[in-house]
């Protein structure tokens, strides 16, 4: 645990300061989520400080916390965001038996396109964390695929284990065109797909937050990483 605990330091503070340094081209979104400034929220919430840092948290699964934005509807892009969990939670943590018969009970979503937010049945474009298996998952269609060779629906890091009082970074990134998705964790490059079928609009109001994470820093980019900035992130994340 100790060696990961220091891993994720170096990797989010590098991660960071190239993010904020290259920036990207194109349409962009962007909420701090320290304020209601900048997200709507209907129902129960808080504003948490963790390690120094703010971020937001819905007190309830209810309520209505959204963004709305048209940047994730381009031919590349990519997501980025912060999240802090309010206890240590791996890809081993599950709830009791009795839970896993609640539908989507496992799910906590941080970005989702439907409400009730953790609804991965009806999500088209969300990224949420999830108990046991695929812990971390991107979801970008919920039709059904044309190429029966590539029916995932989504993207996932297998492994991961999340530390209380610590701030985690998730990036996805997507080009429709090469039909490519790529996940990034603290810079770390964790999952990749390929022969992706993007089928279904993505909406734009976007679903915020679950009560087992604080949140914090969203940015969504209308294009997607290039090649010299994504080795630059995964070398300095070392």
């Amino acid at each position: 645990q100790n060696s990961m605990h220091g891993r994720c330091v170096v990797g989010i503070f590098f991660f960071a300061m190239l993010f904020i340094a290259t920036g990207f081209a194109g349409e962009h979104f962007y909420a701090a989520l320290t304020d209601t400034n900048s997200i709507s929220v209907d129902g129960p919430h808080s504003f948490l400080t963790i390690s120094g840092i703010k971020g937001f948290r819905p007190t309830s699964m209810h309520t209505k916390a959204f963004v709305e934005t048209k940047a994730h509807q381009t031919e590349k892009g990519t997501i980025s965001l912060w999240f802090s969990p309010l206890e240590d939670l791996s890809n081993w943590t599950n709830k009791p038996w009795h839970f896993r018969n609640i539908k989507n009970s496992q799910v906590f979503p941080f970005v989702s396109d439907v409400y009730p937010p953790r609804n991965r049945q009806e999500m088209d474009f969300g990224l949420f964390w999830r108990t046991g298996y695929k812990p971390l998952s991107f979801m970008y269609n919920n039709k059904e695929t044309k190429n029966k060779e590539s029916s995932s629906r989504n993207i996932w890091a297998e492994e991961m284990t999340v530390l209380e009082g610590m701030w985690y970074n998730a990036v996805v990134t997507w080009d429709k065109e090469k039909r490519v998705i790529k996940m990034y964790v603290n810079g770390f490059f964790v999952a990749y797909i390929e022969n992706a079928d993007f089928v279904t609009e993505w909406g734009e109001k976007l679903y915020i937050g679950n009560p087992m994470f604080v949140m914090g820093d969203l940015r969504i980019e209308g294009h997607g990483v290039t090649q010299d900035r994504k080795s630059t992130r995964l070398n300095s994340s070392h």
